[in-house]
């Protein structure tokens, strides 16, 4: 996946942020978002200011952080903002086009293969028969979905 671009700046000090090295960062992600990254869904990518937080500069740190201020409801709502440690940024794999999965709810649900089941016409549409798994549940299922008809062009 892309990085995202820079450059980023601290909330606090306004000091230039710098990435934060892998094995530290995986430290801090939930069992949900490692499993995200290990199957290929995301890539994490997370930077922090050494002026602020100079105990993350160590690259053997794999101690906690100071816990965000706030209750988990506020945490969740998306009208407030805190200070945190760190900047974490969520890149999907954009060569994928997942689909959220009806099992699990994760935006980690694939086509496998497109078999084409009847071509379309001038007159009538097509099908289509698409087998699709999920990456995060293993979910397996099959959609059977319409191809365009194809469009008449007078001279």
């Amino acid at each position: 996946g892309a990085k995202r671009e820079g450059p980023f700046f601290c909330e606090n000090c306004r000091h230039l942020l710098v990435p934060m090295p892998p094995k530290q960062l995986e430290s801090y992600l939930s069992p949900r978002d490692k499993k995200l990254a290990s199957v290929k869904v995301v890539e994490w990518n997370s930077y922090y200011c050494a002026w602020c937080h100079p105990e993350l500069d160590n690259p053997e740190f794999t101690g906690t952080l100071p816990p965000v201020a706030g209750t988990e409801e506020e945490l969740e709502s998306e009208e407030t903002t805190f200070k945190h440690p760190f900047h974490l940024f969520e890149l999907e794999q954009s060569r994928f086009n997942f689909e959220v999965c009806p099992s699990c709810n994760e935006k980690a649900l694939e086509q496998t293969a497109v078999e084409v089941l009847r071509r379309a016409t001038d007159e009538q549409e097509g099908e289509q028969k698409i087998k699709r798994r999920c990456r995060m549940c293993d979910r397996r299922n099959v959609v059977f979905r319409p191809i365009l008809k194809k469009m008449k062009i007078d001279d």
